[in-house]
């Protein structure tokens, strides 16, 4: 299931799954990953699903340019 800023409607009703969705790596462990993954010259790519998966990515784009500085590695999202 895509992350949502807003839960879905209606429950999953699986066990630990949220109503809004699940991600696999909470915001400072993806903006830490995608810091040093940067830092070593990796291009970041992420494909997300819901706005709050997108929301996620490009906070960790937005977070890698702020403590490495903008580089050509062409860094990007897939929607």
């Amino acid at each position: 299931t895509g992350l949502m800023v807003e839960p879905y409607t209606g429950v999953f009703g699986l066990p630990g799954v949220p109503d809004d969705g699940f991600l696999y790596f909470d915001h400072d462990t993806l903006n830490r990953y995608a810091q040093e993954l940067d830092k070593e010259g990796f291009q970041l790519h992420f494909h997300v699903t819901g706005d709050g998966g997108a929301r996620l990515a490009l906070d960790a784009i937005e977070a890698t340019i702020a403590a490495n500085g903008d580089n050509d590695h062409g860094n990007h999202n897939l929607f």
